[in-house]
């Protein structure tokens, strides 16, 4: 039943007051009358993919900015010259020329290359940026790659937060290069969970 039918339904149940609601509804239609009523009560939630910088270190990444994930032979990413280190290179991803990132080093931390185990694919997550746009320029893509990805989380919004972040932060030893990429968080009753602003990183790219 749609939220216009049963609204419809409520009120004729209200203008026969003398009869109970169960002789005007079947119980079924009781049932959905609650279910709605259950879902326009449901706090809103949000979705992240939760990825690691590195084994101790978690971030949540916005669907919104999400295109797809990716495994990626080493090979396959033409290196280029006159770049910053952290760029990788370039990879024909979909008939598309898509920037590779090497998202550690873009931030700060150990680079790909220094890992202690020989990795021969990488595990790319291809994010978009959500600028607002004036033309109808396609949406700028990135490659990134990461050290893991996990699972997908879901946060409720109420909880996203993004006061009083930069002492969150400190507190939770956040290494000063990537602070500047985390914009807001997710504190539930035992843990923080930071989320990792794609567009900054975009943002980061030469033009």
């Amino acid at each position: 039943m749609s939220d216009d039918a049963a609204a419809i339904v409520a009120d004729i149940a209200l203008d026969k007051a003398e009869l109970p609601l169960s002789d005007h509804l079947g119980e079924q239609q009781i049932d959905s009358l609650e279910l709605n009523q259950s879902e326009q009560n449901k706090p809103i939630e949000e979705q992240f993919l939760q990825l690691y910088l590195t084994a101790n270190l978690p971030m949540l990444l916005s669907v919104h900015q999400l295109v797809e994930i990716l495994t990626v032979p080493i090979g396959q990413i033409v290196p280029l010259f006159q770049m910053p280190p952290w760029i990788m290179g370039v990879y024909n991803w979909r008939g598309e020329v898509l920037w590779m990132v090497d998202l550690n080093h873009c931030l700060g931390l150990s680079p790909w290359y220094k890992e202690t185990e020989y990795q021969s694919k990488h595990t790319v997550v291809v994010v978009r940026s959500l600028a607002d746009k004036s033309t109808d320029e396609k949406d700028r893509r990135l490659g990134l790659v990461v050290h893991q990805i996990k699972d997908m989380v879901f946060c409720p919004s109420d909880r996203i937060q993004n006061s009083n972040i930069q002492s969150i932060l400190e507190a939770a030893n956040i290494p000063s290069t990537v602070q500047p990429f985390l914009h807001q968080y997710w504190q539930s009753a035992d843990s923080t969970s930071f989320i990792l602003d794609a567009e900054t990183i975009l943002e980061t790219m030469p033009n």
